[in-house]
């Protein structure tokens, strides 16, 4: 008997069988994702946050999330603003200029200013008085490609500031998450 070929098949199949769990956990992460989040309470909103997201900083009006399990190029900001009397579409395009961020033309950069699009909570979505998304690919100070999904929203005389931001093939691995929370905030005060 070969002893080599039969180790090499063992290999081979102990690897095969490795690669299926993996996409059998990663295939289910997205449903236990919402039985496994965290509400965090940021000011006025409930944002409930994967357990596999790392809070980094965590000050009165910033916080910032990164996945620590991995290696991924990708952060989380939640933010609360000074008020101002600004339009939510200029603060948004006055953000990305400090930031040196350049957006695609579209399709690659998607603009939104329907609040209903994203937020489930029809509660929260009528509350907004002001909402911008801007979400795809981009150039950041005139090198770093990125993938970034901003959103501004004025909400009771506060404006909030949310962001994911990665390096473009890593934005579809956590994009989608930061999506979900944010379409799953809900209002302190209409919590189930």
């Amino acid at each position: 008997m070969n002893w080599t070929l039969v180790v090499e098949w063992s290999f081979f199949v102990l690897f095969i069988l490795v690669l299926a769990y993996t996409a059998i956990v990663i295939g289910n992460e997205k449903t236990s994702y919402l039985d496994e989040a965290q509400y965090f309470l940021f000011h006025k909103l409930n944002l409930p946050i994967p357990k596999w997201w790392t809070q980094i900083k965590k000050e009165k009006t910033l916080w910032i999330f990164e996945r620590s399990d991995t290696h991924y190029d990708w952060y989380a900001s939640f933010e609360l603003l000074d008020f101002d009397e600004t339009p939510i579409a200029q603060l948004a395009i006055n953000y990305l200029t400090e930031q040196k961020v350049k957006l695609d033309p579209p399709p690659e950069a998607q603009i939104e200013e329907n609040s209903s699009h994203l937020f489930k909570d029809k509660t929260l979505a009528s509350a907004v008085s002001e909402f911008i998304r801007i979400e795809g690919t981009a150039t950041q100070d005139e090198q770093e490609r990125i993938y970034i999904d901003l959103i501004l929203f004025k909400f009771e005389n506060q404006i909030y500031r949310f962001k994911s931001q990665s390096s473009v093939l890593n934005g579809s691995v956590e994009g989608p998450y930061f999506e979900e929370a944010i379409s799953l905030i809900k209002i302190k005060d209409s919590l189930d």
